[in-house]
């Protein structure tokens, strides 16, 4: 993982083959955790005070965002062909869990 140096955010930051989205290899893979496989990282934080939680994307650059609309505008600024809905920012959401519905049977009467 590339840390952070300080660059203003182009095509190049996603040029590499590693970190591009190619919907017939990914189609396979949890929405959610597309870009993960791509290079890039979630992060979940704890404030010290009161305990509120923030999520933040690392990108395979190294730039923190903090919100859709940075994710958005850094998805069109490196001409990324991902979806803004592989990412979200609840922080209660566990993006490694794959969902598996349960068999129930009901009888209506």
């Amino acid at each position: 993982k590339e840390s952070f140096r300080t660059h203003i955010c182009s095509v190049k930051c996603m040029s590499d083959t590693r970190f591009q989205y190619k919907e017939s290899e990914h189609k396979t893979i949890n929405p959610l955790m597309i870009p993960l496989v791509l290079g890039w990282e979630r992060q979940v934080s704890k404030h010290k005070l009161g305990g509120r939680r923030k999520v933040f994307y690392l990108t395979p650059c190294g730039r923190r965002l903090r919100h859709l609309e940075d994710v958005h505008r850094y998805l069109r600024t490196t001409q990324s062909s991902m979806e803004i809905d592989f990412f979200n920012f609840d922080w209660w959401l566990h993006v490694f869990n794959e969902f598996k519905p349960s068999r129930e049977f009901c009888t209506i009467k």
